[in-house]
């Protein structure tokens, strides 16, 4: 089954997040996780969803097409 998800989706986010100066935990809150789970996303110890990257897509105000793959087949 293909991924739907960029390999390196949590690299991604780290570097926007460390580019706008924003706080982690400000984020978890924004997408509705919890800080524990948003250092697991980012550190690769949690599974990182297309929901997440739609979440983030409103929360950052990018494309999600930064974190998904274009192609699904």
């Amino acid at each position: 089954m293909p991924e739907v998800v960029k390999e390196e989706s949590a690299i991604i986010l780290q570097k926007i997040i460390k580019e706008r100066g924003l706080k982690k935990n400000h984020v978890a809150e924004e997408i509705g996780i919890s800080p524990s789970s948003m250092s697991a996303l980012l550190h690769g110890n949690k599974k990182f969803t297309a929901d997440i990257a739609l979440k983030l897509e409103k929360v950052l105000n990018v494309s999600s097409d930064v974190f998904l793959n274009k192609s699904y087949s």
